[in-house]
């Protein structure tokens, strides 16, 4: 499921849980950004030990390639899974956790709250958390705040959640054991030793970055391609913070986007630069209820990379595709200056075919766009 349709699909759910919606995708997003960034740079620390144990034993880097021709595309494929699995368990894990944390207590309860979490992990050769499996505590018991999973990169354990009764009940259906306790069995190990989930985006991030640092800590290029992943998620941060100022303040207006100077020529602008009001964006999304700045955030990447232009009704259309969403962004020229029109999506590229209307219009195409 593509990473907007997954968030639409918890928002159907349980919509009131999301109570900004833009903020919790972006947040996501940078999450998945960050942690693929990282990945890289472990895969580029992977490639150098290998090298390093190759070049010890007098292999060149061709022979090395020559002896390991598999070796470069098996470890990109390898990367790129664990990148989509770890980032599957954390989104599904929040969305899991928001509903969680926001059940209701259930009245006369005998704790005050009556809710009580189940630790299951893995039985198999990989199980790296078995220690803690089958332990059930109160809901609110701090064990759980270093302690619900994914513990690590790559942990699969998970949580339920259930009352007395329905706890009895699956123990019934399921012939297992769980027992409620008061505390964590004595074997376990003090809290502060473990790295739990995370709900919280930006001290997930400031853990993360912290962990590689140590890591990654004498390798001179790891080191300088982590700077650059951490430059890149401020500068995004920051990016969608001035679109959240903007929306509170309506007289504002930014610098939205930059075109590129080929996209310039192709549709007579005098200046690369694109504006945005605050008062025409909220209005925007006042208008469209399935838009949100999120999707403003999405289309400053489209207008510095578009798929296509091309003359709609008077504007100049950007076309481009994020997440599996196609964006078609009007622009105007005003007077000299470019300003941000208006900005809708699709699910499918078919209806964006027959949104768009006469192909004769197409002013610029990117050569990996088939419209």
């Amino acid at each position: 499921m593509p990473f907007l349709e997954a968030v639409a699909s918890l928002q159907a759910r349980a919509p009131k849980l999301i109570k900004d919606r833009a903020k919790f995708k972006f947040e996501e997003y940078l999450r998945a950004f960050s942690i693929s960034g990282v990945s890289k740079i472990n895969q580029l620390v992977a490639t150098q030990s290998a090298l390093e144990k190759a070049l010890a034993k007098g292999f060149s880097f061709a022979q090395f390639l020559k002896a390991n021709p598999n070796f470069l595309p098996q470890l990109d494929k390898k990367r790129t899974e664990r990148i989509f699995t770890h980032n599957l368990i954390y989104a599904n894990t929040r969305g899991k956790m928001l509903r969680y944390e926001n059940a209701p207590p259930i009245a006369d309860s005998s704790n005050g709250d009556g809710w009580y979490f189940v630790f299951h992990s893995r039985h198999d050769d990989r199980a790296r958390h078995l220690a803690y499996d089958s332990i059930c505590l109160p809901r609110k018991h701090p064990f759980w705040k270093t302690h619900t999973p994914p513990l690590d990169w790559g942990c699969r354990c998970r949580l339920s959640m259930h009352s007395k009764e329905e706890l009895k009940r699956y123990n019934r259906l399921n012939d297992t054991h769980y027992q409620i306790t008061p505390t964590p069995p004595p074997s376990v190990r003090s809290a502060k030793e473990k790295n739990a989930f995370e709900s919280d985006v930006y001290k997930f991030l400031h853990n993360f970055f912290n962990a590689k640092l140590q890591r990654y800590a004498g390798n001179k290029e790891a080191m300088a391609r982590l700077a650059s992943v951490v430059r890149v998620c401020e500068a995004k941060k920051m990016r969608f913070k001035k679109l959240i100022e903007l929306s509170k303040s309506p007289e504002q207006i930014i610098d939205f986007a930059t075109l590129k100077p080929e996209i310039m020529q192709v549709v007579g602008a005098h200046t690369p630069l694109i504006k945005l009001q605050g008062a025409q964006m909220n209005s925007h999304l006042e208008k469209h209820k399935h838009t949100d700045l999120f999707d403003y955030y999405l289309a400053q990447d489209i207008l510095q990379e578009p798929l296509l232009i091309a003359k709609d009704k008077g504007f100049n259309v950007a076309i481009g595709v994020k997440f599996g969403r196609w964006y078609k962004i009007a622009i105007k020229i005003l007077k000299g200056e470019n300003w941000l029109s208006s900005l809708m999506w699709t699910s499918t590229k078919e209806k964006l075919e027959r949104n768009l209307g006469n192909k004769e219009n197409i002013l610029y195409k990117d050569p990996k766009f088939g419209l």
